[in-house]
């Protein structure tokens, strides 16, 4: 399975836990990125949006889907974040 590259990798650990820590390390990227929306907090909407995606051989990034939606722009602003990993990792 792919892994978010980070410092887990450098981990001196188990597979398993190289891949909890890389999984913490994605979900931080994301939320480090993912902006609240005027929209969401107007209508005090709050909630955790899910995205699918798929991380192909050559790492990059497809098919980003908002799969739930608590409303307000919380899901296109995690979508945007995660659109935001091809330019950047």
């Amino acid at each position: 399975m792919p892994r978010f590259p980070s410092e887990c990798e450098r981990l001196d650990t188990t597979d398993r836990a190289k891949s909890e820590c890389a999984q913490r390390a994605l979900l931080s990227y994301i939320a480090g990125r993912s902006l609240y929306p005027p929209e969401a907090r107007e209508a005090n909407i709050q909630g955790t949006p899910v995205i699918s995606f798929v991380v192909e051989k050559d790492g990059l990034i497809t098919n980003p889907t908002i799969v739930r939606d608590p409303g307000g722009g919380l899901g296109s602003s995690a979508l945007r974040a995660v659109q935001l990993m091809q330019s950047e990792v």
